[in-house]
């Protein structure tokens, strides 16, 4: 086997196990497109929302700007226009969000949650409550 090529075996988990989806959707007007996390993404967001007490004990711990941070993560358009992945726009986009009309932040939180499979319930499985 080439260095360039895939073992059978991790070809096949590549098409068991497509990469995180991408949606568009409408809301108030304005087309979002949004993607799902990875697991590793899913799993240090996690981490940012559980804090561990020690003795096995967890607590959901809600980071300020929580919404606007999930949803900064995971967005990757409006209205068609590309957002940018670099660190600094990310940030930019975080400020923003934080700043804008709760209703609509709450639903693209939502969405972003869904997509990444970052329900309410899988947050409190994974902090053992």
């Amino acid at each position: 086997m080439s260095k360039h090529e895939i073992p059978s075996w991790l070809a096949a988990l590549e098409s068991a196990i497509p990469n995180p989806p991408v949606e568009e959707r409408i809301i108030n007007g304005h087309k979002y497109g949004m993607r799902g996390m990875t697991a590793k993404e899913a799993d240090t967001w996690t981490q940012e929302v559980i804090e561990f007490e020690g003795r096995g004990k967890t607590r959901f711990r809600m980071p300020d700007n929580m919404r606007a941070k999930l949803v900064a993560r995971v967005l990757v358009s409006i209205d068609d226009i590309e957002i940018p992945t670099d660190r600094q726009s990310r940030s930019l986009l975080e400020e923003q969000l934080a700043k804008a009309d709760a209703r609509i932040v709450s639903e693209l939180f939502e969405w972003a949650q869904k997509l990444s499979g970052l329900s309410d319930e899988a947050i409190e499985e994974a902090a053992g409550n």
